[in-house]
């Protein structure tokens, strides 16, 4: 389309679909890394490389909870992207005698 542009609804929606499936990913790599650090908290006594793992531990949770906070919101706003697409294709498309079947 040399004078407009292709939106293809379907395949925004796969790709939305496909990060929230990612998400699980990230989830289980979460909880493995989490675990990784406590263990080595754990493993450390106590002392200051104890506190540093625990704190180590804290901070990926929380990075890492934000990358699947943001991965899911995007996902979310390629769908109200494409409803918003849909719709304003439809309306325009109402607009254009002949565009629609039976018009």
């Amino acid at each position: 389309m040399p004078d407009g542009f292709d939106v293809r609804p379907d395949q925004l929606r796969a790709g939305a679909s496909a990060l929230r499936n990612e998400v699980s990913s990230v989830t289980t790599a979460r909880a493995r890394a989490g675990a990784a650090a406590q263990s080595a908290a754990d493993g450390s006594g106590e002392g200051p490389l104890a506190s540093a793992a625990n704190e180590l531990s804290s901070q990926l949770d929380k990075a890492v909870a934000a990358i699947e906070r943001s991965v899911t919101a995007t996902a979310a706003a390629i769908d109200a992207t494409v409803r918003s697409y849909q719709s304003s294709d439809a309306a325009a498309s109402r607009s254009i005698p002949g565009s629609v079947p039976g018009s």
